[in-house]
């Protein structure tokens, strides 16, 4: 019985460690969600949650996770919906995004959506006449 005991303790442990990592990292996202169009590095986001930057690495790794895929993926969220206004050109829509750099932003955007923004913005206006 004691035996038993031991191992139904380190399950509810694990259990009670995965829900706090998960918890950790919808933090994690919450952050990014709010400050996505600002420059953030894992130095900023470490000073504002109060977790070692190794921490969140870590944590985000085995979640199969990066902090820099998580912020561009937030970023390029952002970036589609601001494309959908012919109003504002790419560049504007980038840096409106959070991206620093046009070169960047085009990259990213590539690799995200499969299309570059121009190409994007082309197909939401055709299935949007």
């Amino acid at each position: 019985p004691r035996v038993q005991n031991d191992n139904h303790n380190r399950h509810r442990n694990a259990g009670g460690a995965n829900l706090a990592q998960a918890l950790q990292i919808e933090l994690i996202g919450k952050y990014i969600d709010s400050f996505y169009m600002n420059p953030i590095t894992l130095d900023t986001l470490s000073e504002a949650l109060g977790y070692s930057k190794f921490h969140i690495s870590r944590l985000l790794s085995n979640s199969g996770l990066s902090f820099s895929d998580m912020v561009n993926e937030r970023r390029i969220r952002a970036a589609e919906i601001l494309l959908r206004n012919d109003s504002l050109s790419i560049t504007q829509a980038a840096f409106s995004a959070g991206f620093s750099s046009i070169t960047t932003f085009n990259r990213v955007f590539r690799r995200l959506k499969g299309c570059t923004p121009t190409r994007f913005r082309e197909l939401y206006r055709e299935e949007n006449i």
